[in-house]
């Protein structure tokens, strides 16, 4: 285990290319380069298996999962860690150029119910 020492970590965030994303309003707000000018529809901040954020870690690139998995009480709290193992949300920044339903996703509890009815 690595000894960290640094109180923040600037993140690397995935962009999700989605048809309806913008081509340049991320580019534009965030200065992340967009050389195909394919849409941008979603800036990813956290741990999701499927667009995880990385950090510097010793001047070395790390996943952001892998670094809360080195000291989880430390990075989510001994209560979060406790409750879900996890970072337990995903932020998002979305860039929609074109209309969108609005998405509410259930608890789990939530899901779990409505799977089995």
């Amino acid at each position: 285990m690595n000894t960290i020492t640094t109180p923040f970590f600037v993140m690397k965030n995935q962009i999700q290319n989605y048809a309806w994303g913008s081509i340049d309003s991320i580019s534009q707000l965030f200065g992340i380069a967009n050389p195909e000018q394919q849409p941008q529809a979603e800036i990813w901040m956290g741990a999701h298996p499927n667009g995880c954020s990385e950090v510097e870690l010793n001047g070395q690139p790390c996943l952001l999962s892998e670094l809360i998995a080195q000291d989880k009480a430390r990075f989510l709290s001994q209560q979060t860690a406790a409750q879900f193992g996890e970072l337990p949300y995903l932020f998002k920044v979305l860039a929609a150029a074109q209309a969108l339903s609005i998405q509410v996703h259930p608890s789990k509890e939530e899901a779990q119910a409505g799977y089995a009815a």
